[in-house]
């Protein structure tokens, strides 16, 4: 079992132990509980992962995925930015630019 060890401001601000002292700095609790109380008093939260694990993370995959075509063809999905304006997610702005599309454009004043 995972667990997170809680800073006094976190643990006061989720009133999680009642009144705080300084001694109190060192609690920790799973994350797993952590998360069920962030979600119960609808606060919200993501938990603080490696690149390579924000794939498997169930909010993004219940929809924060943004579809992507690769340079090569590839069809694949990654991380859209975590805000939304009303009901819907900002889209993805454009696709990845193939290597040296924008060559001319950006180099072309500096002759």
């Amino acid at each position: 079992m995972r667990t997170v060890r809680l800073p006094v401001l976190i643990l006061a601000a989720l009133t999680l132990a009642g009144p705080l002292h300084a001694q109190d700095s060192n609690i920790t609790m799973p994350v797993a509980e952590l998360e069920r109380i962030c979600e119960e008093g609808g606060l919200p939260f993501a938990r603080i992962q490696t690149p390579s694990a924000l794939f498997d993370d169930p909010h993004l995959n219940a929809g924060g995925m943004v579809p992507l075509t690769l340079p090569d063809g590839k069809k694949t999905q990654i991380p859209g930015l975590p805000m939304q304006f009303g009901a819907q997610r900002l889209p993805l702005r454009s696709e990845l630019p193939v290597p040296g599309e924008h060559n001319a454009e950006i180099l072309g004043g500096l002759k």
